[in-house]
């Protein structure tokens, strides 16, 4: 009898741990993956070097900007990234550093959502940071995860930009006409510019 009930319970053992559902074994290694191709997103803005992203870019590709630039393919992104730099000036650094969730995966599709840390250097070491919402969709040919859409955006309205802009007129009576001059051509190149786009 007692060799029975031992049988029984450990059959009830083995069935129970049979039922429970797994994760599908190649599901790290597909966020692995992922985040690979975002950090070279990364790197390849930061550093204006954007051919480097060619295999993981889809046909067909997006990319909505802090600056409010839709980038459309490869080159749209180059464009995109070089009028940026133009924007700071010679000597001005952009640096971008993306924060993910894990991505939602879905066959061959993935969802990616995250926020965005900025950091605008401007001639005479001057620092501007943003923080902002940023999403992209993925899509997987062969063994490459291939970006189909990216969009960065940041507050419209309380942003490092807008603030410094806001500060101008002190700034200038107080002898930093200077520092102001250098960050209102970036402000009105990364905020106003989007206002003027959504109302045409």
């Amino acid at each position: 009898m007692t060799t029975l009930c031992v049988g029984m319970i450990l059959a009830a053992i083995t069935n129970s741990r049979m039922s429970v559902p797994t994760a599908a074994p190649d599901t790290d290694e597909r966020q692995f993956q992922i985040r690979g191709v975002i950090d070279l997103y990364e790197r390849v803005v930061n550093d204006s070097q954007v051919e480097l992203l060619a295999p993981h870019v889809d046909d067909g590709f997006t990319d909505v900007m802090i600056t409010n630039d839709t980038a459309v393919g490869l080159e749209g992104l180059k464009q995109s990234v070089a009028r940026m730099q133009t924007l700071m000036g010679p000597g001005g650094r952009y640096n971008l550093a993306v924060n993910t969730k894990p991505a939602k995966i879905e066959g061959d599709m993935a969802w990616v959502e995250g926020r965005t840390e900025e950091l605008v250097r401007m001639p005479g070491g001057i620092d501007y940071h943003a923080t902002g919402a940023w999403t992209a969709i993925l899509r997987k040919h062969g063994a490459a995860w291939r970006f189909q859409r990216i969009h960065a955006t940041i507050d419209p309205i309380d942003n490092a930009f807008v603030r410094q802009k806001a500060r101008r007129p002190r700034m200038s009576a107080g002898g930093g006409g200077l520092a102001t001059g250098l960050a209102s051509g970036l402000v009105i190149g990364l905020v106003m510019g989007r206002r003027r786009r959504k109302t045409e």
